[in-house]
């Protein structure tokens, strides 16, 4: 089983688990698109007083970052919950870092 950060994992019979799926793509490009919004408001400076549509869209954004985080902690769950069910042992191994080139 290789882990990687495109997909979550692949096992030996080339099944691939992947991180999230279309909806949690669409959540993902509405984070960007908030992002670049709030980036344009007034209070996203340094020393402005933050304007209270900021503040709304903040917290908007704020609320979708933990929808994300969940979708991707219940996706791993289930995705775990699913191999310890398809094998009888399952053994996890670090790959050494290479260091330079």
């Amino acid at each position: 089983m290789d882990l990687s950060p495109k997909n979550l994992y692949t096992d030996n019979n080339k099944n691939v688990g992947y991180n999230l799926g279309d909806a949690g793509d669409k959540l993902v490009e509405r984070v960007i698109r908030l992002n670049k919004v709030l980036s344009k408001k007034i209070g996203s400076k340094k020393f402005q007083k933050k304007s209270s549509n900021y503040l709304k869209l903040n917290m908007k954004l704020t609320k979708l970052y933990d929808k994300v985080k969940n979708k991707r902690k219940d996706n791993l769950h289930k995705q775990s919950t699913d191999i310890i069910g398809q094998y009888d042992i399952v053994c996890v191994r670090s790959k050494p870092k290479r260091i330079g080139c």
